[in-house]
């Protein structure tokens, strides 16, 4: 076959040519297109974007090539700024959406009664209150859409009516809050209450047993908002799901809660408080500065404590907080959480030897001996074996009942020697003088005045009030006095429990008193059963048996106070010690005429079981050994209260007797001496001495 004929090549001279072709190598392969692998990723494209870039009049798959080909001739197809731009795009997105819903929602109801919790409950209520503003929504297409949720609140009501029926006020309440969750609240409430208080007959005041839920729960309900910005006063107000009302009760003007004086008084002073938070931070950081600039300023910026916020629930809004929160211990139970026995005393009876008040520290120490300067609560302890068995407490114009009964049970009454009462004290006796009484008469109404604290360890109640008074005096009777914190400590450490108190008072006539005396005559016996004998306790003191007469600083009274043990013997010899002291306690309790008898008619007690108690423990000081007190050279100075010739000055006279006895004594040389002494001086120009 002929030779086939030579292939024929036209070289344009506009187009290069390919490298190699003079040399007469062959061209490099094309290269590969990857169709399968970009169509995979078109697969993958998300919904709508095909069409997005077709309608943009962009090639989709061309970019699509380059996109998988790293080509970098378009800036939209650097990654990174794709990425930067599709974030920003995005945000973009979220906006518009956000705008878009906003501008789809209908305007906010302007009534502050329509809150977020009734927006949540019924999301509709915006909507159908515009329209009712405008006319849209007449007053019968508005009954007819709340009369099913009329009806469901009928039943709830009825069925809160039930609930709020059964029972008394405690089981009513029980279960809404743990034990004492709202102790150290001051709680104020504002509005008319519908949940506890809301029954729709109900006229009166609404907030009653919303208080009684608070006062339950261990909070302090009081009638208006208090506090400043410096000074802390009411932590909650709760403002109820009903109307404005007044002093919780309804009025039909459907004014808002928030309008209430209360309201707008609790949102000022938290406004004031939050500025002055942050004027005091602004100030520290003023001076920090100032002493970076300046290394002589030393001292920081102090800042000023500023109360926490008055915390405003709505009704609703306070049962799920106070659900929350835990239980707590009563105010009494803390203070009860101390030692479970007794501590020994410090101080020890002695003839020769006179206390006087620490700087700083309580004479009396809450009750607890063994502690620093309680000089009161160690003369009150008993002797080792020892417990209280009568008692008889005199002070002057000032006797507080709750206290004398508080320091007795918790400083005279052995620990352990309960044993199953037999050493229960059945009774004791106080007196202190009171000397107008012209004021008195049949059929005077009682009223009680404390004179304790009416918190913490001397919180007290009392049957008739210890210091009950009529028409501004105070009258005898038999109490049953029960001071909580006390009687907690007596049960915890097995004391024996005090029983009446017999209240006397030491002056019959009318004007100034003749009783000044402040002495507590102690009997203490055996604790164990079968051993006999006794020890009697005379403890002499300056101060009026009061807490503040034996307070700390800043309150504290400089008090002296002596005491001695003397033990019961067989056949005790005769003591002028002895018939000093029984001579002015017998006038002493005493000292009342016949009429005071009828005070007693209000107990069953009479005025002869105090002194039957009284004559007892005289009875013991017959046969206790008072000559150690002589043999020491102390003398007993008392005289018989009552009324003395103007001028005889008795009180100050024996005084000076007595003195001049020691003088005698004493060779006539100086004396080196101590005493504790009251109001020697008496009522000179009245006649009357103390």
């Amino acid at each position: 076959a002929p030779p086939p004929p030579p292939a024929v090549v036209t070289i344009d001279d506009d187009e290069p040519m390919a490298p190699g072709d003079d040399d007469g190598v062959a061209p490099a392969p094309a290269a590969p297109t990857h169709d399968s692998e970009i169509a995979a990723w078109a697969a993958l494209a998300p919904r709508g974007v095909r069409e997005a870039w077709e309608k943009a009049g962009l090639d989709f798959g061309q970019q699509l090539r380059e996109a998988f080909s790293g080509s970098s001739d378009a800036e939209e197809l650097d990654a990174p700024a794709a990425l930067k731009q599709a974030a920003e795009l995005e945000t973009v997105a979220i906006g518009l959406r956000f705008f878009a819903a906003v501008g789809a929602r209908p305007p906010r109801a302007d009534d502050v009664r329509i809150t977020d919790k009734v927006r949540q409950a019924y999301p509709l209520v915006d909507v159908r209150y515009a329209q009712a503003k405008s006319g849209e929504l007449s007053l019968m297409d508005a009954l007819k859409e709340l009369a099913p949720a009329r009806l469901r609140l009928a039943g709830l009501m009825r069925v809160l009516d039930a609930a709020r029926e059964r029972g008394d006020v405690r089981a009513r309440l029980r279960g809404l809050g743990a034990r004492n969750c709202l102790r150290g609240e001051e709680v104020v409430v504002t509005g008319v209450c519908e949940l506890l208080g809301g029954r729709e007959d109900n006229r009166g005041d609404t907030r009653r047993e919303l208080i009684e839920c608070i006062e339950q729960l261990g909070g302090t309900c009081k009638s208006d908002v208090k506090g400043t910005d410096a000074r802390p006063g009411t932590t909650l107000l709760v403002v109820g799901l009903g109307e404005k009302g007044v002093d919780g009760k309804r009025n039909g003007r459907g004014e808002a809660p928030e309008t209430s004086g209360k309201f707008r008084k609790a949102t000022e002073i938290n406004s004031k408080r939050a500025a002055k938070r942050h004027s005091e931070e602004q100030k520290r950081r003023e001076k920090e500065e100032a002493m970076r600039n300046n290394p002589r300023i030393k001292k920081p910026h102090e800042v000023k404590s500023v109360p926490p916020d008055i915390r405003i629930l709505r009704e609703d809004e306070f049962y799920a907080w106070v659900a929350s929160l835990p239980a707590q211990r009563a105010r009494d139970e803390e203070e009860d959480a101390g030692p479970k026995t007794t501590a020994p005393p410090r101080v020890f009876p002695d003839l020769r030897r006179i206390h006087y008040t620490h700087p700083t520290k309580a004479a009396s120490a809450k009750g607890e001996p063994g502690k620093e300067g309680g000089f009161l609560a160690d003369a009150l302890a008993p002797p080792g074996g020892f417990t209280l068995e009568n008692a008889i407490v005199a002070s002057g114009e000032h006797l507080d009942g709750a206290f004398a009964h508080a320091m007795l049970q918790k400083c005279s009454c052995a620990d352990g020697a309960f044993d199953s009462g037999r050493n229960d004290v059945a009774s004791y006796v106080t007196v202190h003088w009171e000397g107008a009484d012209r004021h008195a008469g049949p059929g005077d109404k009682p009223e009680k005045e404390w004179r304790s604290e009416p918190k913490g360890w001397l919180a007290a109640t009392a049957e008739p009030g210890y210091h009950t008074r009529r028409r501004g005096r105070p009258f005898e009777s038999c109490r049953q006095v029960d001071v909580r914190h006390a009687t907690k400590v007596a049960r915890k450490r097995a004391k024996p429990i005090l029983g009446s108190q017999f209240g006397l008072l030491a002056d019959a006539t009318i004007g100034m008193g003749q009783a000044h005396s402040k002495f507590w005559l102690l009997r203490f016996k055996p604790a164990a059963e079968g051993r006999s004998g006794g020890v009697v306790r005379l403890v002499i003191s300056s101060g009026n048996c009061r807490p503040v007469a034996y307070a700390a600083h800043p309150k504290r009274e400089l008090v002296g106070l002596w005491f001695a043990d003397f033990k019961e013997v067989d056949g005790a010899a005769p003591s002028p010690f002895r018939d000093a002291l029984l001579r002015h306690c017998r006038a002493l309790v005493n000292a009342r005429s016949a009429a005071a008898q009828a005070d007693f008619a209000r107990t069953a007690a009479t005025r002869a079981d105090a002194l039957a108690r009284c004559e007892e423990l005289f009875a013991a000081c017959e046969r206790a050994d008072f000559s150690p007190a002589d043999a020491a050279g102390v003398r007993l100075v008392a005289h018989e209260p009552g009324l003395h010739p103007s001028g005889a000055g008795v009180a100050a006279e024996a005084l000076r007797a007595a003195f001049a006895e020691a003088c005698v004594e004493a060779g006539g040389g100086p004396l080196n001496c101590s005493a504790v002494c009251h109001s020697y001086g008496g009522w000179l120009e009245g006649g009357a001495t103390g």
